[in-house]
């Protein structure tokens, strides 16, 4: 709880994975992949309930063993083409929350962002009366710099084909999908977006900001994780 308001937490985690099987249970430094987000949402000492929305019985188990409750996904809300403000929805109708409730919406694939993330974006959106807030972090590659392939022709993205340094660059941001955070009575009953509203960002560096799609990135988000634990 935060400032007397109930915070909830959601932590999405469908059973199939194409990128990379079994992710979400999948031993990272030692621990299954989803535990690392149930222990930011525990550690942040700001939410009351952290909840798992799985649609398979094996991360169902871990996600209690780690401390968690289990919410059953349904399955016309676990395929690859389900959104997952719909699943949001789906949740949210269940909970009938308070109207001044927040809710956290944490990815299983980012491990290693902190609970002082969560409890930091919280003070954050509660001090400016913001509806939404997100997690961004510095884009890996500027707008200006990006390019298409048409035809094997590379087409500048944005049309400027931009050849400055980077430095001489504006910032762009990207979000990082480690943090979702709003406020449950003001979620939008149509719509594929979790800003809205008065929006805010919660800025995280690029090491917590690892976001895990394939083996390339697992092993990336270990090494950093050993590093963290020393």
């Amino acid at each position: 709880m935060i400032a007397g308001r109930q915070v909830v937490a959601l932590i999405p985690a469908r059973g199939g994975s194409k990128g990379l099987p079994g992710k979400n249970i999948r031993p990272l430094c030692g621990r299954p992949l989803i535990g690392w987000s149930i222990a930011a949402a525990r550690d942040s000492g700001v939410v009351d309930r952290i909840v798992v929305s799985t649609d398979d019985e094996a991360i169902a188990v871990v996600a209690r063993a780690e401390g968690a409750e289990v919410a059953p996904r349904p399955a016309s809300l676990a395929g690859d083409a389900a959104l997952a403000a719909d699943l949001m929805r789906h949740h949210l109708a269940e909970w009938r929350l308070p109207d001044d409730a927040l809710v956290a919406y944490l990815q299983p694939t980012s491990p290693l962002r902190l609970g002082e993330d969560i409890a930091g974006a919280a003070a954050r959106l509660i001090e400016n009366g913001w509806d939404s807030l997100a997690g961004f972090c510095e884009a890996g590659t500027h707008p200006d710099a990006a390019w298409r392939i048409e035809g094997d022709q590379p087409q500048p993205w944005s049309g400027k084909g931009d050849w400055r340094p980077r430095q001489d660059r504006p910032s762009a941001w990207a979000l990082n999908g480690a943090l979702y955070l709003f406020r449950a009575s003001a979620f939008p009953a149509q719509g594929s977006s979790f800003l809205f509203g008065r929006t805010g960002a919660w800025i995280m560096p690029a090491d917590r900001s690892i976001d895990i799609d394939d083996i390339v990135d697992f092993t990336v988000a270990e090494a950093l994780m050993t590093r963290r634990l020393g």
